[in-house]
């Protein structure tokens, strides 16, 4: 089962998507919320064996040839051109430590998602498309986060952005429109330039491996001959230039000629770098390449804005601990003192930017552009605590902030009005709902035994010990604690404390305390929220 674990998690929700194709009677539409819910139970049923496989082969210390707990590894592509070599891409499926929890966490807030679909008014107008739509999307996320051929996780890369623009600009709110075209704008443009530095990268490099297969040698033979430059000047035509981001990593990648292959001062290394770390930081996002984020969050759906702050932020951040910082960590090194400056400007930008605002869904949209600001920073640190710190934030930040969304629509379903201002002492009529806001708003601010304090202390472990970055700096970052702490409680004091009031367009609104199903589905994300806050080890253990 193991052998192809990968492959059913990969292509089960496209399976499901072709279901919502069948079409059914009128009276029986309300079939494809439970195709839906149906077919994300079963993938996280799924990803839950592929944990389990997972995790016997690192206790037991099982990995592939290429340090992998998992994998799968099929030729998709052989061809020959001419003096350029062979041009080889694999459907390659694997997960290892920087991609096995963030599956974990994109299976379990897809479902959730669902089940959120399931109650909503909007998603229900057009359940066929909605479903079909949120089902491509799922499949696309997994490829995104299984696949390790550049080709293959570039395309699932950009095959995202077509369902997301359409759950957006169809199910959105009165500027629907316009946030899923600036979304989708953004992100291609950070699609390009990912685009042009890994063709310049497959351009400049061969994979040794199968270069050495297809001579019928050794892979120490082949090494020689790059060294001496005999290779290209003998078989040129059969040197094989691989999409496998593994092979990316090896020291002996780059060939001596390429413009890639010098590592002092190199300007093309440089110039590649920083495309990647700005096209996966877009994606992230990171100040001031965030526009695109507050108005998508504002228009879409809840369940959407769920998915999106939960699961496709995550992507840029993995994309860039599997590429710009894994590829080429010594123009990391060198430039880790800017980019950790980029991440503590986009941390306190962000912040000031949340503290400010009176739109209370813009409010959280703002805290996830300062909150993605510490995955940058912990990303330049370049040591094991500022890593692990970086990916512990991602995982902190992808239950938290669909927490804060769901309760936001809570709010939303009822008065179609998140302003601020709008509303005081909501704690006499929502009393369980003002609880359950309570914990999500100290989650966000990182109070101790909820995961956000694990991820930010561990960030601030690896600043203070690095070897890169000034003392100030992570003094400097450390103040964000301060404004998280400060736009979160102010907006609590203002909304749910004091005198019980409304604005006078909404005083005919009759207020209902949170349901039932939205209180189990708000459990289960505080559930991991508190249990990753408590048991640290949970996250650690597979780094």
């Amino acid at each position: 089962m193991d052998n192809f674990i990968l492959s059913l998690i990969f292509w089960f929700p496209l399976l499901g998507a072709i279901f919502c194709l069948i079409p059914f009677k009128e009276k029986q539409t309300h079939l494809y919320k439970w195709i839906g819910v149906g077919v994300l139970s079963i993938e996280l049923i799924l990803v839950g064996m592929m944990l389990f496989f997972a995790k016997v082969n690192l206790d037991t210390s099982i990995f592939d040839t290429q340090n992998l707990l998992l994998s799968e590894k099929y030729t998709w592509w052989h061809i020959s051109l001419g003096k350029f070599g062979i041009l080889h891409a694999d459907y390659f499926l694997g997960i290892d430590a920087n991609n096995v929890l963030l599956i974990t966490l994109s299976a379990l807030v897809l479902w959730i998602g669902s089940l959120v679909s399931v109650f909503s008014k909007k998603a229900l107008l057009r359940p066929r498309l909605y479903f079909f739509l949120y089902l491509l999307l799922s499949s696309a996320v997994m490829g995104s986060f299984l696949s390790l051929d550049f080709l293959l996780f570039f395309i699932c890369f950009e095959f995202m952005l077509l369902p997301m623009y359409f759950l957006i600009g169809i199910w959105g709110g009165k500027k629907k429109e316009y946030a899923a075209i600036k979304f989708i704008i953004y992100t291609l443009i950070g699609s390009v330039l990912i685009l042009i530095a890994g063709i310049i990268i497959v351009n400049s490099g061969i994979d040794i491996q199968k270069t050495a297969l297809e001579l019928g040698v050794s892979s120490e033979e082949i090494i020689s001959k790059i060294k001496n430059s005999n290779l290209i000047i003998e078989n040129s035509s059969q040197i094989v230039h691989s999409f496998d981001m593994i092979a990316f990593k090896d020291a002996n990648y780059f060939l001596p000629q390429s413009m890639l292959f010098a590592y002092e001062g190199n300007s093309v290394r440089i110039a590649i770098f920083f495309l990647l770390l700005v096209g996966f930081a877009i994606k992230l996002p990171i100040a001031p390449l965030h526009t695109w984020l507050p108005i998508a969050h504002v228009e879409a759906s809840t369940p959407i804005s769920m998915v999106l702050a939960g699961v496709l932020l995550k992507v840029g951040g993995y994309g860039l601990l599997r590429l710009p910082f894994s590829v080429f960590t010594d123009v990391a090194i060198d430039f880790s003192f800017w980019i950790g400056t980029w991440g503590v400007f986009s941390m306190i930008y962000g912040a000031f930017l949340a503290l400010g605002q009176t739109h209370l869904k813009r409010m959280i949209a703002y805290s996830s552009v300062s909150h993605m600001g510490f995955v940058l920073l912990g990303l330049a640190v370049i040591n094991v605590e500022g890593t692990n710190g970086a990916m512990y934030q991602m995982i902190s930040h992808g239950l938290i902030s669909p927490l804060l969304f769901l309760l936001v629509g809570v709010l939303y379903e009822q008065t179609n009005d998140l302003t601020i201002d709008n509303y005081s002492g909501l704690f006499h009529k929502l009393p369980q709902y003002t609880a359950f806001v309570g914990i999500a708003f100290f989650a966000g601010l990182g109070l101790p035994t909820f995961s956000s304090f694990i991820a930010e202390l561990t960030i601030f472990l690896g600043v203070f010990s690095s070897d890169y970055l000034p003392i100030w700096l992570g003094v400097l970052s450390a103040t964000t604690l301060i404004l998280t702490a400060s736009y979160f409680l102010w907006t609590y004091k203002r909304m749910f404390l004091g005198n019980f009031q409304l604005h006078h367009t909404l005083k005919k609104t009759d207020l209902r305390d949170i349901s039932t199903s939205q209180k189990i589905i708000a459990s289960i994300l505080i559930f991991f929220i508190v249990l990753l806050g408590i048991f640290p080890s949970l996250v650690f253990g597979w780094f």
